[in-house]
Order: C-alpha cells, then structure tokens, then sequence
C-alpha cells in the first residue's frame, strides 16, 4: 500500500489560512494575524501574526489536518520544536 503525502505546497497553504488583516496585538498597530491550536496535552488557542506563520510553514512544512481538527476550522498543521500547531483555514 503506497504512503500517503498530506504535504501542502507553502504557497497553496498560505492561500488557504484564513488571515484577520486588522488584528491589534496589543499595541495599537492592527496587523495580519491567523489563529492556531497547539497541542500540549489541552488545545491551547491563540492568535500568531502572519509573517510568524509564513516562517513558521516555510522551515517546518505544512500539512491537511486530519479531519478532527478540519471540522474545528483548523484544516493546516506544522509540527515544530515543541509539538503540533493547527492554523485557521477558510470555509472549503
């Protein structure tokens, strides 16, 4: 039975987040932003700005979510040094 590749292209990936474009960290100087879930034994939720998630897809790759995490509105997953991170995608 072959393997199956889940890789995403990282500009394919990239079209798919779904980007807030006036997200305020917090420092009155709204931004590009997209949610993520982390996986630390809890899903731990939080907004990452979108230049951290590009880098992020670049050096770790991006992958589909499995279908748990799709239905979440998750449907992209990295795994980088300290676990998995899913990010917000648009409505398929």
């Amino acid at each position: 039975m072959a393997h199956q590749d889940y890789s995403l292209p990282l500009n394919i990936a990239l079209e798919r987040l779904m980007v807030i474009t006036d997200y305020d960290f917090g420092d009155n100087q709204p931004g590009e932003a997209v949610h993520a879930l982390r996986d630390g034994g809890v899903l731990i939720g939080a907004y990452w700005d979108y230049d951290e998630v590009k880098a992020t897809l670049s050096k770790y790759g991006a992958y589909e979510a499995g279908p748990e995490a799709a239905d979440m509105g998750h449907g992209i997953v990295t795994v980088d040094d300290y676990g998995s991170v899913f990010f917000e995608t648009q409505p398929m």
